[in-house]
């Protein structure tokens, strides 16, 4: 697990730098995620990453270039920023599994005391 989160944050970096957003996409997933088994992902996440790879596979290699970046060099702005988001958001949920925990249990129940007018504010007060 620790793996599949270092290697979504390293993407979300690449993400967030300056540059186009095709060629952040392109090069954040190509180092990053796309050598991610799907056995390694968590299930919350695992079918949006398998659609997204599908996504960013769907043009031959050309030349020297790859699939990932034939397919990001196809795509419109949109598109590209589409995927883009969706990594984010994946990373966002690995990182909210991880945080979350079992909701806190009180074994006794809870006692509200009642301040009433003493602990109103001065200015309420009526003047006399």
């Amino acid at each position: 697990m620790k793996h599949v989160q270092a290697s979504f944050q390293a993407a979300v970096e690449i993400l967030v730098a300056d540059g186009p957003v095709k060629h952040r996409l392109g090069q954040a997933f190509e180092c990053h995620l796309a050598d991610l088994g799907e056995k390694d992902l968590p299930v919350i996440i695992r079918d949006r990453y398998c659609k997204l790879s599908a996504a960013m596979h769907t043009q031959r290699p050309v030349g020297p270039q790859s699939s990932i970046r034939a397919t990001v060099q196809k795509m419109s702005i949109a598109e590209a920023s589409n995927h883009a988001r969706s990594i984010v958001e994946m990373f966002v949920e690995i990182l909210g599994k991880k945080a979350r925990s079992e909701p806190l249990k009180v074994n006794e129940p809870l006692q509200f005391v009642d301040r009433g007018v003493a602990a109103a504010p001065r200015f309420l007060a009526k003047k006399t």
